[in-house]
């Protein structure tokens, strides 16, 4: 099984203790399946980094400690509708996901935070004809208790994703 994972959640060359906890979950699937991860990088993070002079060593990692990644701009309006940041995320990744899917052929594709990257994957997975899977972490699950178009949107990845998974017990309760 070929396994394609969304996630702005993951360690890269400039920030290596960056979400620890899914690096471990997502080197513990290699070992079973073939992966890429796609880690969204923010323009502003982006832009940081170019002005520090480290940016090449982003831009050249292509996997992390044996694992295929790649980290594409995500672009978006800071602190300006939020609930658009699906959308903008979807259309930042969609060229690194449309060679992912050319080249790795996943079966799936795997989300790990479920609003804006849950929701792209949703989008691009619709586009891919590919199930999507989307793992809760909790700040994720809280957000819902807010009203509003970024609730209704991760609803609908939701009811449209082939499983959501949650880190615990506790949010699955919530979800459910």
């Amino acid at each position: 099984m070929n396994l394609l994972i969304i996630t702005n959640l993951f360690p890269n060359p400039l920030e290596p203790l960056r979400s620890t906890f899914n690096e471990q979950q997502i080197a513990a699937l290699a070992g079973l399946m073939r992966i890429r991860v796609i880690s969204p990088v923010s323009w502003l993070r982006k832009l940081r980094y170019r002005l520090s002079g480290t940016l090449g060593r982003l831009d050249s990692c292509t996997e992390w400690r044996g694992i295929e990644a790649r980290y594409p701009t995500y672009y978006y309006l800071p602190h300006v509708m939020s609930w658009f940041r699906g959308f903008s995320m979807a259309g930042s990744i969609l060229p690194a996901c449309r060679y992912a899917v050319r080249h790795l052929a996943p079966h799936a594709i795997l989300a790990t935070w479920a609003f804006p990257d849950g929701f792209a994957a949703v989008m691009l997975g619709r586009l891919f004809k590919l199930p999507v899977i989307i793992k809760v972490h909790g700040t994720d699950v809280e957000m819902l208790e807010h009203k509003g178009v970024r609730r209704r949107l991760t609803l609908w990845a939701f009811n449209r994703s082939a499983r959501v998974i949650s880190v615990s017990r506790y949010l699955r309760d919530k979800l459910l």
